[in-house]
């Protein structure tokens, strides 16, 4: 039986946890990522991420998104040190061959400084991996 390359890698990641340092008009999370590559040979990964707008549950009023994402380089994979996530994907992290690997993810979410309105405002952030090579 083969099993395809693209079935040996996947990502995964935790809940945001607020870090409790805030500061005026940003609130900053963490979330914890794993990216797991059983493949023994072949070419490297990279990792993007993007995230929809904050939208409130009760009024859907739209933030405007001005999130930051950084996160620290692994023994395997290179990190884009500090990145603005918006709805298009961006590279955050890069391996040059297989290998699994672990990150936090610092991200820093910008509060408009007038026209907020009291709601629960609510996002997905998304992570994808592709092979180097082969695609999503």
């Amino acid at each position: 039986m083969q099993v395809a390359a693209a079935e040996l890698v996947a990502v995964t990641a935790g809940v945001a946890t607020p870090t409790g340092s805030d500061s005026g008009n940003r609130r900053q999370f963490s979330i914890p990522v794993t990216v797991t590559d059983l493949r023994l040979t072949g070419t490297g990964w990279t990792a993007t991420s993007s995230i929809t707008a904050f939208v409130g549950t009760s009024t859907g009023v739209v933030l405007p998104a001005e999130n930051v994402y950084s996160s620290n380089t692994t023994k395997c994979s290179h990190a884009v040190q500090k990145v603005t996530v918006t709805t298009v994907p961006v590279v955050i992290h890069a391996s040059t061959g297989p290998c699994t690997a672990s990150w936090t993810v610092h991200l820093d979410v910008r509060i408009p400084d007038a026209g907020l309105i009291a709601d629960s405002y609510t996002a997905v952030l998304t992570h994808d991996i592709a092979i180097n090579g082969l695609g999503t």
